[in-house]
């Protein structure tokens, strides 16, 4: 059932693995204002999870045709009803380079996991990161490289 406060965040590697990210606009009015944070938004009435991250990577990012796939949906424990998905998806060279930024957002960039830990990151979605590091290879990123 979908919810009004209810939403994807998109997680995108390129073909070096490193992470998309944009910062957010500096409006006190946004929640997180100023902030890393991953693509995504809420979801319109009647959308998916899984649409509203394909519909969100095309308007924030001009990417069309990318295949993400759910890799959670989390209740929240504040407001009954919000489900909050996280979806995961590789970019080809190509797609990487007819990204086109929108409207939303100061810039975007690709990131190791060592620079996703030290920008100022939504703090919920840079600890998702590493535990999704942990959960797809077994051990996290950061501990090979240490």
């Amino acid at each position: 059932m979908w919810h009004p406060e209810s939403g994807t965040k998109v997680i995108l590697e390129d073909p070096q693995g490193r992470i998309l990210a944009c910062q957010r606009d500096n409006n006190p009015a946004i929640p997180f204002p100023d902030l890393w944070d991953f693509p995504g938004g809420g979801a319109e009435p009647g959308e998916t999870l899984l649409q509203c991250g394909i519909r969100e990577l095309e308007e924030e990012f001009g990417l069309i045709g990318v295949d993400i796939v759910m890799l959670d949906e989390i209740p929240s424990s504040e407001t009954p009803g919000k489900i909050m998905g996280r979806a995961y998806g590789r970019l080809t060279a190509r797609q990487v380079g007819s990204i086109v930024f929108g409207s939303e957002g100061q810039r975007f960039g690709f990131f190791t996991d060592h620079e996703i830990v030290e920008l100022n990151f939504v703090p919920q979605l840079k600890n998702y990161v590493i535990a999704m590091r942990r959960r797809f290879n077994g051990v996290e990123a950061l501990e090979q490289t240490a």
